[in-house]
């Protein structure tokens, strides 16, 4: 992979520069045209510029050829962003953080069924939460919605080979969701065939949790009892609170909404290791608010509205 340099960038945008009767100067290219696409690869540039060229009719700028380039935190484009979200509880997808933060704000809109309106306003939001995180460095983090079966391999192998994960994630999780379905070797290695060439590579640094042994249940003997239990267990890890919160929504006791103990582990990895909240005030806020009317509880639907609203539930529960 070769990055951008100013050799090969010249080649392709002095044609651009000649048809508008402009001049690509070394202090242009040096000072605008480089800095835009740092960290690009030739490979990638060449063919933007040529969708570029096909959508307007003027000298093109960094603008119209960084649209058509790879995101260099990982963040898909915004209408792959829409294709991706999982639009009902059923369907899974590997998904990032600001994906399911923009989807969460148009769930009513999908529920209605107008999706027109729903994928504008996604769109919007999604636009938004990544030009936020591309200002604070953050990179996009990917997890599965829904359950692990063979649609499950399947859009694994598209997520690795789209970028999304690491190889070695995808074959971890390609390996564990056929162990779990007693899938034979031989097809468990046609999988593999589906995924690049491996060769041992570090899993890159990364705020996901993983975890093959989950805290057992409570050995309690009634839906009720097991509730009660999850409601007042005090957690011995982020992965413990995770579960324990994930069960709270889904058992009945607190809601029922977006039930992804991945989402949960993704957001307290963010408040606990990024933010810097003790494991133990987040659990506290947790038991806190599902201590509060069905009105304010409802107004955290999912993990990533509880992340976005930690804050103001903490003074919240200080002030109450």
């Amino acid at each position: 992979m070769t990055l951008v340099n100013a050799k090969d960038l010249i080649d392709l945008l002095e044609p651009d520069y000649k048809a508008h009767n402009q001049v690509l100067t070394k202090e242009v290219l040096d000072g605008y045209w480089l800095p835009a696409l740092s960290g690009h690869s030739m490979e990638d540039i060449g063919p933007a510029v040529q969708l570029a060229y096909k959508e307007t009719a003027f000298r093109l700028t960094p603008a119209d050829i960084c649209k058509h380039l790879p995101d260099l935190l990982g963040h898909p484009h915004p209408e792959q962003a829409w294709a991706m979200f999982p639009k009902d509880e059923t369907r899974g997808s590997w998904v990032s953080g600001q994906i399911m933060s923009a989807g969460a704000m148009v769930e009513e809109l999908i529920f209605k069924k107008d999706l027109i309106a729903a994928r504008k306003s996604f769109l919007a939001t999604y636009e938004d939460l990544v030009k936020k995180s591309r200002f604070d460095g953050e990179a996009a983090n990917f997890f599965w919605t829904g359950e692990r079966d063979k649609i499950f391999i399947s859009e694994t192998i598209n997520a690795v080979n789209l970028g999304l994960i690491t190889n070695q994630r995808g074959r971890k999780a390609i390996k564990t969701a056929c162990r779990a379905m007693a899938i034979s070797k031989e097809e468990t290695d046609r999988f593999y065939q589906k995924l690049p060439q491996y060769h041992d590579e570090e899993i890159e640094p990364t705020l996901w949790i993983e975890n093959d042994e989950p805290i057992p249940s409570q050995g309690v003997d009634s839906e009720k009892a097991h509730n009660d239990a999850y409601q007042s267990r005090e957690p011995s890890n982020t992965y413990d609170l995770a579960r324990k919160m994930h069960e709270n929504m889904t058992r009945d006791k607190i809601w029922h909404h977006w039930p992804s103990l991945e989402s949960w582990t993704l957001v307290l990895n963010k408040l606990i290791r990024a933010d810097g909240y003790e494991l133990e005030k987040v659990n506290e806020v947790w038991a806190w608010l599902c201590d509060q009317k069905f009105e304010v509880r409802n107004e955290i639907p999912n993990a990533f509205y509880f992340e976005k609203r930690f804050s103001e539930l903490l003074e919240s529960m200080k002030g109450g």
